[in-house]
């Protein structure tokens, strides 16, 4: 007994090494990616100061994971994963890429613990399991930062399911907590996990597992207190999500999210061209055609009993599951990262069938073997290439544009990326769309604009107008800040403070806010304060070429070289050939 439980664990342990080598190799030059400024900007770079400092992390349980009550995204272990990486290393893109790329293997390694737990032939989950894990549609798993939210709750709700079965078959105590807290992780994590608790009955039923009264009681006094405390978190923490709208637009709804669910099996079974996003998506011939051949093959399946049913029945109660609370967003995006969890019931599937052929024809393991050689390599190349989509917030708004040219935020985002570029009159023309949809949440970057093209009295009006009618914190905040920086290029000094504290207001600890305060005493002359800010900035962000270069002229302001030449030799550690440190270097030299 002791030497099966042994291979067991070196076997696995070998598998978990081969799983890792293959992301590493396919994902691993996003190490090196910036953010792609959706929501990873918010949630890290703009934050960093709050999610650094340890003493922040019980205020995640009780409000949003954008560090406000004014959003419905409860995700406290988000939040926590972030913040570690942030009181460790600082603002660190390094770090937080390789810790994407680790939960990314860990999701899909305890994918096949799960299944191997359910009785499935172990080396076609392996094989299975590999595909996954390069399969492009699950790119966006590893590269984009926020998407590790579903990458985590495959993890913990996996492993609750595995701790799950694991004290149904013992009744072993150990087991029973490693449930509870894997569980609590779950629900902490996305409110998914709460619509897949069908699942832990369904699993009895469909994989033949007898439950004793006492087990019962045992865990639903275990779950009922964790859920309660949930969800009283839950409501002093976030907004209500309002669904009444998708009652009364029962048609709309139910066609966006057939839709969407027919899109995602298409993707998954011709991985032809995976989008980094989709936005009101239509039915195409290919879609409805996949789907058919795929419905018929299924219903094959069912009737010739070639795997058991309710294999079929847990798998396909898994998937729909696992993707209806995705659905349920006003103006709904489909974003692939979301498949992960619906792609445990496709590897359950895939093993049934896969490990039925197996027994019945030993024949066809070598066949098999040679469909996985050329899948497996054109996932992994194809994964690798499109992978630079995400490498920065440029090439993401471009390819996003050109994948959902319709979405207001693509629209947006394009407009920041050619503002950098100097290319206003197109810029405009982008954001003046977007406004049509929403106006209040893009009038900063519109006025932006106006401030790069010197037009400041046209942003200011703007801006003014726009605070009368909204009062939204997250979208009040970028007005102050605005507002405060057109009236410091007016020299309007006592309103450019009076904004800037009124941004710092309505968003306590965005970095954003801190700078202006830093460019302000800067203009003023008041050049100790602004050494301050920045010295307290950089503590969480150490290697910000912005906060080093200002640094180091403000000491030159103060006629400090020793601290200028100490932050321009700094600067020139990180970047040999930066213009500002070699001027200042060759200046205070001279």
């Amino acid at each position: 007994m002791l030497s099966k439980i042994n291979t067991f664990y070196k076997t696995n342990l070998f598998f978990l090494i081969i799983l890792a080598v293959v992301v590493f190799v396919v994902y691993g030059k996003s190490i090196n990616y910036k953010i792609t400024n959706l929501d990873d900007d918010y949630l890290i770079e703009q934050n960093i100061t709050y999610i650094s400092n340890f003493k922040n992390i019980p205020n995640f349980f009780t409000e949003s994971c954008y560090y406000s009550k004014e959003f419905p995204y409860y995700r406290p272990v988000l939040s926590l994963s972030l913040a570690t990486e942030a009181i460790f290393f600082g603002y660190n893109l390094k770090v937080t890429h390789t810790a994407n790329i680790i939960y990314f293997i860990l999701s899909i390694f305890c994918i096949f613990l799960l299944v191997s737990q359910l009785r499935f032939n172990t080396s076609a989950v392996k094989f299975i399991c590999l595909l996954l894990a390069v399969h492009p549609i699950l790119m966006s798993c590893p590269l984009w930062i926020p998407a590790r939210n579903d990458t985590l709750l495959v993890i913990f709700f996996t492993l609750t399911l595995t701790s799950f079965l694991k004290f149904i078959e013992t009744s072993n105590k150990k087991d029973l907590f490693f449930f509870m807290f894997f569980f609590i992780l779950s629900i902490f994590t996305k409110e998914t996990a709460l619509v897949l608790l069908p699942i832990f009955p369904l699993t009895l039923y469909c994989f033949d597992y007898k439950i004793s009264k006492q087990q019962l009681f045992k865990i639903s006094s275990v779950l009922l207190p964790i859920l309660a405390v949930y969800f009283i978190l839950r409501a002093i923490s976030i907004t209500t999500v309002e669904l009444s709208s998708y009652l009364t637009n029962f048609k709309e709804s139910a066609g966006v999210i057939i839709t969407g669910l027919l899109t995602y099996i298409d993707k998954f079974i011709i991985p032809d061209y995976v989008p980094v996003m989709l936005y009101k998506i239509q039915l195409t011939p290919k879609l409805l055609t996949v789907n058919i051949i795929l419905l018929l093959l299924m219903i094959i399946v069912w009737f010739t009993r070639f795997i058991n049913r309710k294999v079929i029945l847990f798998s396909l109660t898994w998937f729909v599951l696992s993707l209806l609370p995705t659905f349920f967003i006003p103006d709904y995006l489909l974003l692939f990262h979301r498949f992960i969890i619906p792609a445990v019931a496709v590897v359950i599937l895939l093993s049934g069938l896969t490990g039925k052929i197996i027994t019945k024809y030993p024949f066809a393991k070598k066949y098999l073997f040679f469909l996985f050689i050329p899948l497996f390599v054109v996932f992994s190349l194809t994964s690798n290439i499109y992978s630079n989509r995400y490498k920065n917030a440029e090439s993401f708004w471009t390819n996003a544009y050109m994948d959902a040219p319709n979405y207001p935020e693509n629209l947006h985002g394009l407009a920041k990326i050619l503002m950098t570029q100097c290319k206003y009159k197109q810029a405009k023309e982008l954001i003046y769309e977007a406004m049509k949809f929403k106006y209040y949440s893009y009038i900063s970057t519109l006025c932006n604009i106006l401030f790069m093209e010197k037009k400041y009295d046209e942003a200011e009006t703007i801006f003014l107008e726009a605070l009368k009618t909204n009062h939204e914190n997250y979208i009040e905040h970028q007005y102050y800040l605005n507002l405060s920086n057109i009236y410091l290029h007016k020299m309007d000094f006592k309103k450019a403070v009076d904004f800037a504290e009124k941004s710092l207001h309505s968003a306590p600890y965005n970095t954003n806010s801190f700078k202006m305060f830093s460019k302000i005493y800067a203009v003023t002359g008041e050049y100790e304060k602004a050494i301050g800010i920045l010295s307290n900035l950089l503590k969480s962000d150490k290697n910000n070429m912005e906060y080093l270069e200002n640094l180091a002229l403000l000491y030159q302001d103060l006629n400090d070289s020793t601290n200028a030449i100490k932050y321009a030799r700094k600067i020139l550690k990180i970047e040999p050939a930066n213009k500002i440190a070699l001027d200042l270097l060759k200046q205070l030299k001279s």
